[in-house]
């Protein structure tokens, strides 16, 4: 909802554990979406999809964009 941008899904589904097309997901469900997304910068992890027949009024509540972050460790060179 918040890039305001409009796609076609072409399958929706959920892990049963494998990937399952199925024609809707219901509350608490985890799935995936298939769509016509070219741009990576149109996607945003954690944003609301919603139906654009019957769009939701607002996005759900609890959204944080993602921080970026960069884990890193080291390790010795010799086991001496």
């Amino acid at each position: 909802m918040r890039s305001s941008r409009t796609y076609i899904i072409t399958e929706l589904g959920k892990f049963k554990p494998q990937m399952t097309a199925v024609d809707e997901l219901g509350t608490g469900e985890v799935g995936y979406v298939i769509a016509n997304i070219h741009e990576l910068a149109d996607v945003t992890i954690g944003d609301t999809i919603t139906d654009y027949a019957k769009p939701a009024s607002q996005p759900l509540p609890g959204y944080k964009p993602p921080i970026q972050m960069v884990f890193s460790d080291f390790y010795p060179g010799n086991n001496t």
